[in-house]
């Protein structure tokens, strides 16, 4: 090993990238690795990664947002993530002008000067994304897994076939959520959805971080998004440039790390740590602390949770006549099954998952399993965002919008209610009553904060927790609740990162 091997790592929002650089300029060794847990064990983790691979190095450089708490622990220096992408992308590409970098959570424009080396590096411009997430990798990063599409293989793939490309709204992550919701419970195909979501992001970023300028070209493509083919044949598509115009080098996710492992290579000063028992060492010596002064308890522990359990269920059997309703939600698909005298007989809660008609069939099929042939369907009522199209395919007898639904079996299961608060997965609504009648409702229409989609997808997504059921023991088992923003839950993605 010479002694001016570096070992570059760029910490993002949702990934840490690891590459070692050697002397002789050649990239020896790249890793990435998902932050599903804590940013310090993901680190230390590649370290014994490198360690057990017996890959040595002798310097270490650091950028990216997420790499605070480590330089921290190291006191080391942070490389500057424009001046790291800027570096790292002449490195691999010498000759390009200008930089378009989209990473988890970060997305950037980057311009150069002419003259510009990875060694002697001349910003002209940059733009950066603000808080928002729209437009970068954690919301691709959702929508595949909403839509059980990998994102690494088949994503791309879908997008690149799609045959009609629908308008969805970039400007807001939700809000784009929202429209490809919509688009799911009329059928439509994934892989057009995913291509309509890839061209709204392209679109987004050319009008909110370039504000409609054509990028000085030729531009590199870089961050862990630029590995995506359909992201990079969109943005050409809405700069209107040609493929050879914006370039996708390789190792186009490592540039950052790439950039600072350069800049460490060149520095005489710093970045001294040349073992990873050391690194490893300084941690366990080191106990980080992240607790911040949270919010007031909610509620005793202790208090027990009492759940109105005053529907009529119905377990005797046969059941002579037989009434059908459907929820076709942007999340959940609920299907009840009652007797002629409104006790319930069956039913089922189902997740959606983009395919809304599929969701009511499997629903029908284990109603039917548990019930047979001892019940004769008399009618049949649907509502939620998708009780058009099922209503159709189903032949409805009744097709009632969220709002008299929602009223009608709150009344139902209550008949003295008033007020109605209803948390879906993607709509939440106010409903106020009188005399069993609504007079005044109130929701919300594109944004989905304050959803349940939101805070079950950040719980799995940021959190790594598993299964939905394990949220609200988590949350209740909290001494000291965090404060969040309280109005885009995009920004609150932010803050959980």
């Amino acid at each position: 090993m010479s002694d001016n091997t570096v070992l570059g790592i760029d910490i993002g929002s949702c990934a840490i990238k690891t590459v070692v650089l050697e002397a002789d300029g050649t990239i020896s060794h790249t890793r990435y690795t998902r932050i599903k847990k804590k940013v310090e064990d993901v680190f230390l983790e590649a370290l014994d990664h490198y360690r057990t691979m017996h890959i040595p190095f002798n310097k270490i450089a650091f950028t990216g947002r997420g790499s605070s708490s480590i330089i921290g622990v190291l006191d080391v220096p942070l490389i500057n993530e424009i001046y790291a992408q800027a570096a790292g992308a002449l490195y691999l590409q010498p000759g390009i002008k200008s930089i378009i970098d989209m990473g988890g959570n970060d997305a950037a424009y980057i311009s150069l000067e002419e003259c510009s080396t990875y060694k002697n590096i001349q910003i002209r411009d940059f733009a950066t994304n603000s808080r928002c997430s729209a437009g970068t990798g954690s919301f691709l990063d959702q929508q595949s897994a909403r839509l059980g599409i990998n994102i690494e293989n088949d994503f791309s793939k879908q997008a690149m076939s799609a045959e009609t490309i629908p308008r969805i709204a970039g400007r807001c992550s939700v809000f784009a959520k929202s429209d490809m919701i919509h688009l799911q419970q009329i059928a439509t195909p994934d892989g057009d959805i995913v291509a309509g979501l890839c061209m709204a992001l392209a679109e987004s970023f050319r009008s909110d971080i370039l504000k409609g300028v054509t990028p000085v070209l030729p531009v590199s493509f870089q961050g862990g998004v630029s590995l995506n083919e359909a992201m990079a044949h969109f943005l050409r598509k809405a700069f209107k440039i040609n493929e050879d115009d914006l370039i996708v080098p390789e190792n186009s996710q490592f540039t950052g790390a790439i950039g600072a492992a350069v800049r460490g290579r060149e520095d005489k000063k710093f970045y001294t740590y040349d073992s990873c028992e050391l690194i490893a060492g300084k941690f366990k010596s080191h106990k980080v602390s992240s607790q911040k002064k949270g919010l007031e308890l909610l509620c005793d522990p202790q208090d027990s949770y009492i759940v109105s359990t005053s529907i009529p269920f119905f377990s005797s059997f046969p059941v002579k006549d037989g009434y059908i309703g459907i929820d076709i939600g942007s999340i959940s698909t609920n299907l009840v099954l009652m007797d002629a005298e409104g006790r319930i007989v069956s039913k089922r809660y189902l997740m959606t998952a983009g395919k809304p008609i599929e969701a009511v069939k499997e629903g029908l099929r284990q109603i039917y399993r548990e019930i047979g042939d001892s019940y004769s369907i008399k009618g049949c009522g649907t509502t939620g965002s998708g009780r058009y199209l099922i209503g159709d395919i189903f032949g409805a007898d009744l097709i009632k919008n969220e709002i008299t639904a929602q009223a009608r079996g709150a009344v139902f299961v209550c008949p003295d209610v008033d007020t109605i608060f209803e948390i879906g997965g993607q709509d939440a609504k106010y409903v106020l009553l009188k005399n069993k009648v609504p007079i005044d409702y109130a929701m919300n229409e594109a944004c989905s904060a304050g959803t349940g989609s939101f805070l079950e997808e950040s719980a799995h997504g940021d959190l790594n927790i598993q299964h939905a059921y394990e949220i609200a023991d988590i949350a209740l088992s909290s001494e000291s609740a965090l404060k969040f923003g309280e109005h885009c839950s995009a920004f609150i993605n932010s803050d959980i990162r």
